[in-house]
């Protein structure tokens, strides 16, 4: 997405009638913006908004800069710049980036500087890179319990009983039982699963799974998840 900071027609920053009230009017705008949707990844293209920007996200208790770093774009002493900022999102840093204004400095299709640009470009790709893997692994593993969450109510549903259910949890082994309730709390919150819960897990979705393509009665696809994910 792309979008103006200042939503108001002028040459230029300096030439911007009403120039406090304007950029105090888009650093509201735009903090409300960001308390709706925080991307990973923002690039501006002057000085002001860079800077602008830097105090909306930064304002937090919790946020905090974490890298600070200036790239030569070729043009003399006018460098692309970067900051990271944690604090801002639930799930990772936010990554905010600055280009020397492109309607004044030609980077784009200009060969003598494409190898300047060609490290910044190179610079937010392994950034974003890096977020989208771990976003989605977070997806995955927020698909993962929900899978298990359905496939806990189906088998409640469908007269699993809490004797069967106890039968593939590894507390089995030390004689406890465990109930739906349980199953559902720990399960309802999107987390990173490891054995021995993610066994569990896999054996409440291959029974679901099995049980309603009638593979079989509980009792028999019992059997087959333990010899999948035998109890440890």
């Amino acid at each position: 997405m792309s979008a103006y900071f200042i939503p108001f027609r002028s040459p230029s920053i300096a030439a911007l009638p009403r120039r406090k009230e304007s950029l105090e009017f888009a650093a509201l705008l735009w903090k409300r913006i960001f308390e709706c949707w925080m991307p990973r990844c923002i690039l501006t293209i002057d000085t002001e908004t860079f800077r602008a920007v830097t105090a909306i996200l930064a304002a937090p208790a919790r946020a905090r800069i974490t890298e600070a770093r200036s790239f030569p774009t070729g043009w003399g002493d006018f460098n692309a710049e970067t900051k990271v900022l944690s604090g801002v999102r639930k799930d990772g840093p936010v990554m905010l980036a600055r280009l020397p204004h492109l309607s004044r400095f030609q980077l784009f299709g200009n060969p003598s500087r494409a190898s300047q640009l060609e490290v910044f470009v190179g610079y937010l790709a392994r950034h974003i890179e890096t977020l989208s893997a771990s976003e989605t692994k977070q997806e995955m593993e927020m698909h993962s319990c929900k899978k298990i969450v359905d496939a806990a109510k189906y088998l409640e549903a469908n007269g699993f009983t809490q004797k069967q259910l106890s039968s593939i949890h590894h507390l089995s082994l030390k004689g406890r039982d465990v109930s739906f309730a349980e199953a559902y709390r720990y399960f309802g919150q999107n987390k990173e699963l490891k054995d021995p819960n993610l066994a569990y897990g896999e054996r409440l979705a291959f029974i679901a799974e099995r049980y309603k393509a009638k593979s079989g009665r509980f009792s028999e696809v019992i059997v087959q998840a333990l010899q999948r994910w035998p109890l440890r």
